[in-house]
């Protein structure tokens, strides 16, 4: 018997508990390496790419459109990974749904990672990708007020990472953050972090393992810290049901709430962490419900 409910829909993903540790890493990029070159083909998309130098480091961005589809939006997409992971299939294909069903151009950042590069390596490539975007705007043919920003898990964190680094700039702000099941605050002392310390896919350990990783003995406010976010963008955040991280999502979304700010929670049930890496009704539920907010843009 399983401790966490997961739905059965989820098969073999609702017990997986992959370590989370620096002597995997090689062999988990190797693993996901095979995966990389899953959207440099569509025959429904036009796919480019584009090399920006961010600290004297070559960062590649992907940018998928839509051919069949006129439209001046675009999301960048985060993925997530702990910080230390590449992209995979499952963040492919949001890329794939966001444009074809979406109806928006987007532009997947592949971000330095760690160990060998820890923060803030990460959040510059996002951030460089953002303002790359609205310089290129004429180019892309986009809308400045129509950039949505969204990930999943550490991808969430650096999706708001971008919004306080284009606020601090003075510069314009997404028009929509998607927040999927998102790591967004250091401190660890939710309740859920307590009673699913043990959860499928993504737990206490790993998240503590993750903060260490990425942070040393760097300054950083998590997202989840923040406060004065009267101006913050409207945020759409996923939780899932069995997830260490959920609470994360819940007590942000009550913050936004609070100063004002138009968010939506969705609360997904009978789920696990990086639950839509299976293709079945609940994540189609919640497939559609990120479509439906890129969709309203």
């Amino acid at each position: 018997m399983r401790k966490y409910n997961v739905s059965e829909e989820f098969g073999m993903y609702g017990k997986l508990n992959a370590p989370f540790d620096k002597r995997f890493f090689p062999m988990a990029e190797y693993v996901l390496s095979y995966n990389s070159k899953e959207l440099e083909s569509d025959d429904k998309l036009d796919i480019s790419t584009e090399v920006i130098s961010v600290d004297g480091n070559d960062v590649k961005l992907y940018v998928y459109v839509p051919k069949k589809i006129e439209t001046d939006k675009i999301l960048l997409f985060i993925h997530g990974g702990g910080f230390a992971y590449k992209g995979y299939y499952k963040h492919y294909r949001m890329c794939r749904r966001a444009a074809i069903d979406g109806g928006c151009k987007v532009c997947y950042v592949d971000y330095r990672l760690m160990p060998k590069y820890m923060y803030p390596a990460a959040p510059n490539d996002c951030f460089a990708a953002y303002k790359w975007i609205i310089e290129n705007k004429d180019k892309l043919g986009i809308d400045v007020n129509k950039i949505i920003v969204g990930g999943d898990s550490a991808g969430g964190c650096l999706s708001a990472d971008v919004a306080f680094m284009a606020h601090d700039e003075g510069i314009v702000l997404p028009r929509l953050l998607l927040l999927l099941y998102p790591v967004l605050d250091k401190r660890m002392q939710t309740k859920s972090m307590e009673e699913l310390a043990a959860a499928p896919v993504w737990n206490r350990e790993a998240t503590e393992k993750m903060w260490e990783y990425y942070l040393g003995d760097k300054e950083y406010i998590s997202p989840g810290e923040r406060e004065d976010l009267e101006w913050f963008p409207k945020t759409y955040i996923e939780t899932a049901e069995f997830d260490c991280l959920k609470d994360e999502g819940i007590l942000f979304a009550k913050k936004l709430e609070d100063y004002g700010v138009d968010v939506t929670l969705n609360e997904t049930k009978g789920t696990m962490h990086g639950f839509d890496i299976k293709s079945c009704p609940t994540t189609e539920e919640a497939m559609a419900y990120r479509l439906k907010m890129i969709n309203m843009i």
